[in-house]
């Protein structure tokens, strides 16, 4: 009887060990929305800051788009209204705080209109709803990123908006940002890193591993505008990969790693023809999603946006990474969105992408390109001319013996090498011949599939 009982009391102390450990809650996986493969779209109708709207009137997504994809407030809760729609049933609606675990709440979701539903259909969503997510900031501290979250039941995903952007953004509890780090000693300032599309083999070798684009039909070079074409499709989002990151392990290529603490500011120099880019007259905007090799991912808080200005002439764009928390290490692949949307077929030129110090010298530049153009770039040093090496001379024959006839010297005569003109091209696709076929076929593959729903 006393083994019996002292059995039931060693089962009795391991059973709550064992609840505890079944109980415990994993590591959830969460992705964003523009990863989803099928559909996923929603809308962001508002963000209040206990109870008191955010933006002053103004459409919260222009409101964060002038802001950074970045509020600071001093708050309790923040609320956000909108709606999602998926292909696949949605569970329910919920958030997260930076990595912490997502939260998910049955009355997140709200009543939804019939235009939701029918909003949906065009799009083969017939899941979700509109959602009011009430999220507790009040133990936040410092800056923290927020998702807004669908549970569907092919996983969580970031909602995903129609204006191609993900419902994210970052909240810094005011007063409470931790102390800025110490300014570094001064260093020598670093010398721009700037890239000319100015040749065939420029062009080529820069966009070689640019094989992850969205509606570009080719990328080529052309003779008579001097700089890189971009053949683009009609639709959302259109895009190529900057390769910075896979350049790096490329000896044969002169850029090298790009070290983010030392190049502040990017310049990206293009033109086109603006009027026929969207048939309304709303501006034009572009957008840049940059990664280094500390933080891969494209966020919406790691994302610039921009607005062209309405010319035909060139365009300008200077990109400020400064105040970026993400901007640190090497810079990795990014992806340039030089159209947010285009409703035709259209070209885009890029003559010149150059990374600088800061935003200040990266405008110092432009103004000096718009003067000068070209003759401002640096020139490269001239290879020097080998020298001749002597020839041998032969050793005076001794007594007796016969002078020997001279070796033939032809071996020391340079040959003219053979004309270069073969490798300039002009026209589309002229270039993805040099791409080698597995890159070409995993290239059309993705074109045929955009990443941002």
């Amino acid at each position: 009887m006393k083994k019996i009982i002292a059995t039931i009391l060693v089962i009795m102390m391991i059973l709550p060990c064992v609840s505890l450990s079944v109980g415990a809650e994993e590591d959830v996986e969460v992705h964003h929305g523009f990863e989803y493969v099928g559909a996923l779209t929603g809308h962001w109708d508002s963000l209040l800051c206990d109870g008191e709207q955010v933006g002053d009137g103004v459409q919260i997504q222009s409101y964060m788009v002038q802001n950074g994809f970045e509020i600071e407030a001093e708050a309790s809760v923040l609320t956000v209204r909108g709606w999602a729609m998926c292909d696949a049933e949605v569970n329910s609606f919920g958030y997260q705080i930076n990595n912490n675990p997502p939260v998910f709440k049955d009355e997140f979701s709200t009543d939804t209109e019939p235009g939701i539903y029918e909003a949906g259909a065009m799009v083969g969503a017939d899941y979700g709803g509109r959602f009011i997510v009430d999220i507790d900031v009040s133990e936040v501290k410092g800056r923290s990123s927020i998702s807004v979250l669908v549970n569907t039941a092919d996983g969580i995903y970031s909602v995903s908006l129609v204006t191609g952007f993900d419902l994210e953004f970052d909240f810094v509890q005011k007063g409470t940002e931790s102390e800025p780090t110490p300014t570094p000693e001064a260093v020598a300032a670093s010398e721009p890193v700037i890239v000319r599309f100015n040749s065939y083999e420029e062009v080529e070798d820069f966009f070689l591993f640019s094989n992850y684009n969205s509606h570009v039909v080719s990328i080529d070079y052309d003779e008579d505008k001097n700089c890189a074409v971009f053949d683009v499709s009609a639709g959302l989002d259109p895009n190529v990969k900057l390769p910075f990151g896979q350049i790096a392990y490329d000896d044969s290529y002169r850029l090298g790693s790009i070290d983010a603490s030392s190049y502040k500011a990017l310049l990206l120099v293009g033109s086109f023809d603006y009027d026929t880019i969207l048939l309304s007259d709303e501006d034009i905007i572009g957008s840049f999603y940059y990664a280094t090799d500390e933080s891969k991912e494209y966020l919406e808080s790691k994302n610039i946006i921009y607005t062209y200005e309405r010319t035909d002439d060139l365009q300008f764009v200077v990109l400020d990474f400064s105040k970026s928390r993400y901007w640190t290490g090497n810079v990795d692949d990014c992806r340039f969105d030089f159209f947010a949307k285009t409703d035709n077929d259209c070209t885009y030129n890029f003559y010149l992408l150059g990374f600088f110090a800061d935003a200040n010298e990266a405008n110092a530049f432009a103004e000096s390109y718009k003067a000068s153009g070209d003759s401002i770039l640096p020139t490269p040093e001239p290879t020097p001319t080998p020298t001749n090496t002597p020839e041998a001379t032969e050793p005076a024959p001794t007594d007796g013996e016969a002078a020997q006839p001279t070796e033939n010297p032809a071996a020391n005569a340079t040959e003219k090498p053979a004309s270069n003109e073969g490798s300039k091209k002009k026209g589309c696709g002229g270039f993805v011949a040099a791409i080698p076929a597995l890159a070409l076929a995993v290239s059309a593959a993705v074109i045929l599939r955009k990443k941002k729903r």
